[in-house]
């Protein structure tokens, strides 16, 4: 296993001071692991005396009762701590899930990493969803797991070396006249043995890891077509395409079944090899107590103790093979997170190299301002534009010329960017309507309408809901849809695309900016309700508000005597001029 991917991933956590309580319980598991050990070789010790009141000649039922009661007892304590282990596992797991999970989203949310992936030269994960949610689940049952296997199998180490020494007399023997003692040779052998069942091994885990590695990245392949087939759903059935999806997604699965099968191979020989270690080690152990038993130093009645002390100390050196499974899954699991939070990293680097700088001022202004390329071809340089004070700016030019790229490089999505942008208010105080209107997963529609604040139908204040209700009406949102406004529900499935732009404006005259910015506001509209919601928005937004906004529309399509903008700006080889009306 990889341990620096581990580290790296679950060092933050370990280093958060503000949580004692993962402390307390990981303090407990290490406490139950050391209390196993030594019931281990506390019922070995009861064990052996109950084995050998049988054979002495005073037998009687009182003794073996008494020592039938202390050992049940030395059990029970046994199980006790096995079942509190688990218990405390458990909890830790689930801290880990709510903490751990929850820093590692926030950072990918507020990182912008969610949006800066698209700028990195080579994707490296391709499914963050599931990073985010299986993976870290998975990941953090595997690492508690497996920390308290491991924890559990070194006090047993421990216990076992200890409980072989004291039962191993110095084994002295003669090589070409040459005496040889051996102190302590049970424990040694049990150590040698482990070893030599690691080489074996090795040579079959490195071929699993592999194919292992393989299976999650297909599986996450096979899930990123399914998302692409419900993301693209009408498209797919508009250019009837199931036959190509399916047999992409036929292709992917065919592919994971391959590798299936030799994961399948390999974990069977794992498998098998491990259940003759199970039964083969502690038949070892008896053999290494042989010439101890011939020699009169060992009674037979330790044979078992020795058999399962050998068991112990072996089974240390075995644990990664003996959790082969778990181990290389959490491996994998760390790798691919460990890459997800490269790609963090990676992003953040580029995001370092924006040299904007925001300003507050009166009006809205770009000062030395280039917008380039990843390749650094530059898009825009504007030594000093200036946007009219409470007014209303028309931003056109040539499709690709980097309209969207000039609202997303002024509200700093767009990471190549350089110089300084005047704004009238703190940058998040801007509304941004963007070209894809984002909706919350379930919610009412005037939840929807309210994104991204977080409150509830039932703590919406009345005056609120009843400006929604009419605004609603006057933007001729469908009495269908209207009908249904207090149903939780994912109003982007529901509402036509027209619908969506008309609940984004509703959105913005909620808010009442100061600044506002919209990407093609009006594009899945037809000129007549395009040309109602331009006055709405007129009407009821505060008369001190800045309006920047992006449309395709040419400028002979645009000949009414009321139009919305009042200033008109071209954007063209790779700069902003203004145009004549």
């Amino acid at each position: 296993m990889s341990l620096q991917s581990v580290i790296d991933i679950y060092q933050p956590f370990l280093r958060q001071p503000s949580q004692p309580l993962k402390w307390l319980l990981m303090a407990l598991l290490v406490i139950g692991n050391m209390a196993q050990a030594i019931l281990i070789v506390v019922t070995n010790v009861l064990f052996n005396q109950f084995f050998a009141l049988l054979f002495i000649s005073q037998f009687s039922y009182a003794l073996i009762f008494e020592a039938t009661f202390y050992y049940l007892l030395a059990v029970a304590g046994y199980t006790f701590t096995a079942g509190m282990n688990s218990y405390i596992g458990d909890k830790l797991s689930h801290i880990l899930n709510v903490t751990f999970t929850n820093t590692f989203f926030e950072k990918w949310i507020k990182s912008k990493a969610y949006f800066g992936s698209n700028f990195l030269k080579k994707r490296k994960v391709i499914n963050p969803a599931s990073n985010l949610t299986n993976d870290f689940r998975e990941a953090n049952r595997l690492v508690v797991k497996l920390g308290d296997s491991f924890t559990n199998a070194f006090f047993a180490f421990l216990a076992g070396l200890y409980g072989l020494w004291s039962l191993s007399f110095p084994l002295s023997f003669s090589v070409a006249s040459i005496a040889i003692v051996i102190p302590g040779y049970m424990a040694i052998g049990a150590i040698v043995y482990a070893i030599v069942y690691n080489l074996i091994v090795n040579k079959i885990g490195g071929s699993l890891r592999k194919a292992t590695e393989n299976q999650h990245r297909l599986i996450n392949k096979l899930e990123t077509q399914v998302h692409h087939v419900e993301k693209n759903a009408e498209g797919i059935e508009l250019l009837h395409a199931q036959n190509k999806e399916i047999n992409n997604f036929s292709h992917k699965l065919q592919k994971s079944s391959i590798h299936h099968a030799i994961m399948a191979k390999l974990q069977a020989g794992l498998i098998a090899f491990t259940a003759l270690n199970e039964h083969l080690r502690f038949f070892v152990g008896i053999l290494f107590s042989i010439p101890q038993i011939l020699a009169n130093k060992l009674s037979i009645d330790n044979l078992l103790t020795v058999g399962d002390y050998f068991t112990r100390v072996a089974s240390f050196f075995t644990w990664k093979h003996d959790n082969y499974e778990n181990v290389t899954n959490l491996d994998v699991l760390t790798s691919k997170l460990k890459l997800l939070k490269d790609e963090i990293a990676e992003w953040e680097t580029i995001q370092n190299k924006n040299k904007l700088e925001f300003l507050k001022g009166k009006n809205v202004a770009l000062r030395k301002f280039i917008i380039r390329k990843p390749d650094d071809s530059i898009i825009l340089h504007s030594r000093q534009f200036d946007f009219k004070k409470s007014k209303i700016t028309l931003i056109q030019g040539p499709s690709g010329i980097g309209k969207s790229t000039l609202i997303r490089a002024m509200t700093r999505l767009w990471p190549y960017v350089q110089g300084q942008v005047v704004l009238p208010c703190e940058l998040q105080d801007v509304h941004v309507i963007p070209q894809k209107n984002v909706f919350p997963i379930r919610a009412t529609l005037y939840e929807a309408i309210l994104y991204p604040q977080d409150i509830k139908q039932q703590n919406i204040p009345e005056n609120v809901i009843d400006k929604i209700d009419l605004l609603l009406k006057k933007f001729k949102i469908d009495n269908g849809v209207l009908a249904k406004k207090e149903e939780k529900r994912d109003w982007s499935k529901t509402l036509s695309g027209g619908e969506q732009q008309r609940i984004a404006l509703i959105r913005a005259i909620l808010t009442q900016p100061k600044l506002l910015l919209m990407d093609e506001p009006f594009s899945a509209l037809d000129s007549t309700l395009q040309k109602e919601c331009e006055q709405l928005l007129l009407h009821h937004l505060a008369k001190d508000t800045t309006v920047i906004y992006i449309d395709h529309c040419s400028k002979e399509l645009r000949t009414e005597k009321k139009q919305l903008y009042q200033d008109r700006v071209v954007f063209n080889h790779k700069m902003l001029s203004r145009s004549l009306r």
